[in-house]
């Protein structure tokens, strides 16, 4: 106010000197959010380099840093828990507000705390927000078969697996109740071979960065399931470019990453290719003749189009076909199937209480199998073709009511459409069974309400309610 300020001098001295003229400024503004799941993280640094400027985030990650002098400035942000990141070449310019969205990677080796119980176990790289962590370099120690997640799943408590198979059960459950879902959207039968016990799944754990695997009680969003539930977020470039080349002996890996300029995004393909000769006996392939050959591809692109919105676009192709052929006993078999999946993510953070998630997807699916027999010299031929579609549409809010209440509800949409058809008939074109072609068609609607209340620091009680219809 006298128009003094305060300066270090030697010695660890304050020396109180006439102020210098304040200059051309500018602010910055913005948010700071976990590279696997956008949660904010708070508490975290934010320096401007060169200057005495910073500032920390809030609960909801959010930051201001003013004034900022007007210039060309790079921005480095420090959290527990995660690698530090510096966003170069921030523009700064008099009397405007920069606005950024800053996406830290959890550290690789960070471990806060590891917890079993029969609810929840969490793999992989995980943020500090759910508490519950055991870091990729454990995870990937785990045996498994050309990098399957799923083997990962089956080495955790209540789980149990075949050997030769990705499938696998939770306490009990049947395997068709356990909910497998990639960055938001639920999977329909996430396996290669599945005529031959599923012995891969379409998932790269390599693109995982978390995993987070339920095993009982379920809370209302989780729906109607009665087996496991699986939520995996894949990983989030946000520094560099690189690429991944893998040669294995059943299966080969080719990947590549990069964040997008001026920190708007980033991008991820990843495709593999099976030739699992090496394993016909343990997976029970080893007929001869029998030659299986899949394929499977995962991208996404992840634009930040505000510091409160992130949208995501994903795609998951997964093909295969297996021939077999036994001149001696004139019999030969043709099957194919493809897997597609395309769907569009957007994560919200409508102010500091109100959280939301909206998925919209699409899928199809189709299944041919065709083949000849000669049993007794009588040829016998058949064709078996099935094809699925659906589209969907998924929305989750979360409001924190008061510090100690959580509000949330959401809805889910899917219309499916299903075409089955089927025939056996002689040399002679004859039908020896009555043919099937049916094309069942319908929609499943699903509502939730849940509230969750503080009732002591150690202490929370959830009740929820769950609506669904099929028609």
């Amino acid at each position: 106010p006298l128009g003094l300020e305060a300066r270090p001098g030697p010695g660890g001295a304050t020396l109180i000197v006439p102020a210098r003229e304040a200059g051309p400024s500018g602010t910055v503004r913005g948010r700071v959010v976990s590279a696997g799941l956008g949660t904010p993280i708070a508490r975290a640094l934010l320096q401007i380099h060169g200057t005495g400027v910073h500032a920390t985030t809030g609960p909801t990650g959010e930051f201001l840093i003013s004034p900022v002098p007007a210039g060309i400035h790079d921005l480095i942000v420090e959290a527990a828990g995660f690698e530090e990141f510096t966003v170069r070449s921030v523009d700064i310019r008099d009397g405007v507000t920069a606005p950024l969205l800053i996406r830290l990677r959890a550290q690789p080796t960070y471990m806060a705390e590891v917890v079993v119980t029969p609810g929840k176990v969490s793999v992989l790289r995980e943020d500090l927000a759910a508490g519950l962590a055991v870091d990729m370099d454990d995870a990937v120690l785990v045996p498994t078969l050309g990098g399957d997640v799923s083997r990962v799943v089956e080495s955790l408590p209540g789980v149990a697996a075949a050997d030769n198979s990705a499938a696998f059960n939770v306490r009990g459950a049947e395997t068709r109740d356990v909910a497998m879902v990639l960055d938001g959207l639920e999977l329909i039968e996430p396996f290669h071979l599945q005529r031959f016990q599923n012995p891969f799944s379409f998932v790269d754990a390599t693109l995982v960065e978390r995993l987070d695997f339920y095993a009982g009680g379920f809370t209302a969003e989780y729906g109607d399931r009665h087996g496991g539930f699986i939520e995996m977020s894949t990983e989030t470039p946000v520094d560099r470019s690189h690429g991944r080349v893998q040669l294995g002996t059943i299966n080969t890996r080719l990947a590549c990453e990069a964040p997008l300029p001026g920190a708007k995004g980033s991008w991820l393909v990843s495709a593999r290719t099976w030739y699992p000769e090496a394993l016909w006996d343990t997976l029970e392939l080893g007929e001869g003749g029998l030659q299986p050959r899949f394929q499977d591809l995962y991208a996404k692109v992840s634009l930040n189009v505000s510091p409160r919105t992130v949208l995501s676009a994903h795609g998951l192709f997964a093909a295969e076909r297996l021939d077999f052929f036994a001149p001696e006993d004139d019999e030969s078999t043709d099957a194919t199937t493809h897997s597609g999946y395309a769907w569009i993510r957007a994560l919200n953070s409508w102010n500091e209480s109100w959280y939301s998630e909206t998925v919209l997807s699409s899928g199809r699916f189709r299944r041919t199998r065709t083949g000849i027999s000669a049993p007794e010299d009588d040829v016998v031929s058949v064709r078996d073709d099935r094809e699925v579609r659906f589209a969907g549409l998924k929305h989750d809010s979360s409001f924190q009511w008061t510090p100690s209440q959580i509000l949330k509800a959401g809805f889910e949409v899917r219309w499916l459409a299903a075409e089955y058809d089927y025939f056996l008939r002689d040399d002679a074109g004859s039908d020896l069974v009555p043919p099937v072609a049916i094309d069942p068609r319908g929609t499943s609607l699903g509502l939730y309400l849940a509230h969750r209340s503080s009732l002591h620091p150690r202490l929370a009680a959830e009740i929820g309610l769950w609506w669904d219809k099929q028609t």
